[in-house]
C-alpha cells in the first residue's frame, strides 16, 4: 500500500490514500499546495479513492454524462455515469471523509472524475464548515487581495497570469473559499496549477518549460503558482476588491464600478454551486456581507491591452 498523499497548507489539510497510479498522478498535476508538516492542518479532510473491478467497456463512445445525489442519514452518496466511466463518493460530514470508487477510466473523462470524487465532495464537507465555495482566482499586491470572479472563460486565469508576470501574488487559479469571522468576511485560496491557453504562451514564452508534461485539464495546460512568482502570504485574509473580467476584443479597456445588488448578483450567479438546507441562511449572509463591505468592479479588456491591466488594478486603491 503506498503511502497517502498529504496536501496541506498550515489550516486545511488533505490526506489521499490510493493505490491508483492514475488518480495520485491526477492529484499531483492538479493540486499546488506548498510542503508542509506532517501535522500541519487544523481542518482535516480524509479520502479513500480506489478503483473498482473493471466493467464491461462499451463499443464506441458514449457522450451521456449524469450524477445524482441521495442522503443517507448523515452520509451524502454522489453517483455519477461519464460516458464508459461510472463512478461512487460517499461523504461522511460528520467525520470528514470520503470512500470513492470508479471503473471504466477513459483519459476523456478526468476532469470529470476528478471533480465527481474530489472537488464536489471537499466543497461539501468545507461547506458544512463554515467554507463556502468561490469559483474565482485570487491574486495579491503588496498585502491587498483582489478576487478575479466570473464564469468560465471569462478571463480569469489570463489576468492570474498577466498580473503575476507584473509583480502580483498568485494564489489561486479557479478556487477560493470565504469564511465569516467576528472581524468579518475572510478569504482564502485553494491552490490548484493555473490553466493557460495558447495565446498566453505566444506571449509568455518562457512559460513552455514550466507547464505540466502530459497533462491538459478543461483543454488548458497547467503552470505551477510558483512558476509564476507565488511568495508566501497568511491563509485568510480580508479582500480588498472584487474583480468581474470581461472580454470584450471590440472596446476599449474600461474600469467601472458596480453596485452592490449587481456585484451579489454576478457572484451568485458565477460561484453558487449548489444551497444546502442547513447552510444556506449562513451562506446567502456570508455572500451578502462580503458585497456590502467590498467594493466590486467590472474591468472589460482585450488581447492587445494585456500590458495595461496591471495599471488598472492597481488604481483600485485609491477609489473608495
Amino acid at each position: 500500500m503506498n503511502p497517502p498523499q498529504i496536501f496541506s497548507d498550515g489550516v486545511l489539510r488533505i490526506e489521499v490514500a490510493s493505490r491508483s497510479r492514475m488518480m495520485r498522478s491526477l492529484l499531483e498535476r492538479f493540486l499546488d499546495f506548498r510542503p508542509a508538516g506532517k501535522g500541519a492542518g487544523t481542518v482535516r479532510t480524509r479520502f479513500s479513492l480506489e478503483e473498482a473491478d473493471p466493467a464491461p467497456r462499451r463499443r464506441g463512445r458514449s457522450s451521456i454524462h449524469r450524477s445524482s445525489v441521495r442522503w443517507s442519514g448523515q452520509r451524502e452518496i454522489r453517483s455519477g455515469c461519464f460516458g464508459s466511466c461510472a463512478a461512487r463518493a460517499e461523504v461522511d460530514l460528520a467525520g470528514g471523509s470520503v470512500r470513492g470508487t470508479w471503473s471504466g477510466y477513459s483519459p476523456r473523462v478526468k476532469e470529470r472524475l476528478l471533480q465527481h470524487l474530489f472537488t464536489l465532495p471537499l466543497q461539501r464537507m468545507l461547506c458544512a464548515r463554515g467554507w463556502y465555495f468561490l469559483h474565482a482566482a485570487l491574486t495579491e499586491d503588496r498585502g491587498r487581495r483582489v478576487l478575479i470572479c466570473g464564469p468560465a472563460g471569462a478571463g480569469k486565469s489570463t489576468m492570474t497570469v498577466v498580473l503575476a508576470k507584473h509583480g502580483f501574488n498568485p494564489l489561486s487559479d479557479d478556487d477560493c473559499f470565504i469564511r465569516r469571522t467576528r472581524a468579518g468576511v475572510r478569504v482564502r485560496p485553494f491552490p490548484t496549477k493555473v490553466g493557460v491557453g495558447e495565446p498566453l504562451f505566444r506571449r509568455y514564452s518562457e512559460l513552455r518549460r514550466d507547464a505540466v508534461k502530459r497533462f491538459r485539464y478543461y483543454g488548458k495546460r497547467r503552470v505551477s503558482l510558483d512558476a509564476l512568482g507565488r511568495r508566501p502570504s497568511p491563509v485568510e485574509r480580508a479582500c480588498a476588491a472584487i474583480l468581474f473580467p470581461a472580454y470584450r476584443p471590440r472596446s476599449a479597456p474600461a474600469l467601472r464600478r458596480l453596485p452592490r445588488s449587481e456585484a451579489l448578483r454576478r457572484l451568485l450567479k458565477a460561484t453558487l454551486i449548489r444551497l444546502y438546507p442547513e447552510t444556506e441562511h449562513d451562506l446567502l449572509c456570508a455572500f451578502f456581507e462580503f458585497t456590502s463591505r467590498t467594493p466590486a468592479f467590472e474591468l472589460s479588456f482585450h488581447d492587445g491591452c494585456w500590458e495595461d491591466l496591471p495599471a488598472m488594478v492597481r488604481s483600485l486603491w485609491a477609489i473608495r
